[in-house]
């Protein structure tokens, strides 16, 4: 008995139909055939490798409610649906008032002009000092304004604080040793 030709395992009628098979899915897949009996496997190119270190597919995730120890969806979207319940626990029968906004008046604006004008002169204060380092000096300057301390003397610490912030340690520790010397005086001013 006569073996059919082959050359290897499969006889030339499964390796044609085999050629077949495999030309109609490269051509529904876009991608030329290559010759040959057979065809190569394709693999990834380098820039088609996944990074082994990232999980999931990449895509971004839909409806996710936030990481761990975070309320995620469950606050979100519930901004204008407040229904007022006078059965609920945290009810304030001062939200169903409505609120009336007023002009403002003489006495407001000129509080207002005041204040801005007390910053504009603090800030002032506080630039000469990060320069000259001299307390005395800030002091003098600082008192010479004329504001009440006990109504706007937290304009000047949240000006000396915010302007000291933004700029290296060394006016940071000045600004520290600033408020530290006048903490001293105002209290001995108050015993």
């Amino acid at each position: 008995m006569s073996a059919p030709a082959t050359s290897g395992f499969l006889t030339d009628a499964q390796r044609a139909a085999l050629d077949a098979a495999l030309a109609a899915k490269q051509q529904s897949v876009g991608r030329p055939v290559k010759g040959g009996h057979h065809a190569p496997v394709s693999r990834p190119h380098a820039g088609d490798k996944k990074p082994k270190n990232i999980k999931g597919s990449g895509a971004t995730k839909k409806g996710g409610g936030g990481g761990k120890f975070t309320w995620g969806s469950l606050l979100e979207g519930e901004e204008g649906v407040s229904a007022l319940d006078r059965n609920d626990p945290n009810y304030d029968s001062d939200e169903e008032r409505a609120v009336q906004l007023q002009a403002p008046n003489a006495a407001h604006t000129r509080v207002k002009a005041q204040v801005a004008a007390y910053k504009q002169e603090v800030t002032a204060i506080v630039e000469e000092y990060f320069s000259s380092g001299d307390v005395a000096n800030a002091a003098d300057s600082l008192a010479e304004l004329d504001a009440p301390i006990d109504t706007m003397g937290h304009y000047f610490v949240k000006r000396l604080v915010t302007l000291a912030l933004d700029r290296k340690d060394k006016e940071r520790e000045m600004a520290s040793s600033l408020l530290s010397n006048f903490y001293a005086e105002v209290g001995q001013m108050c015993r």
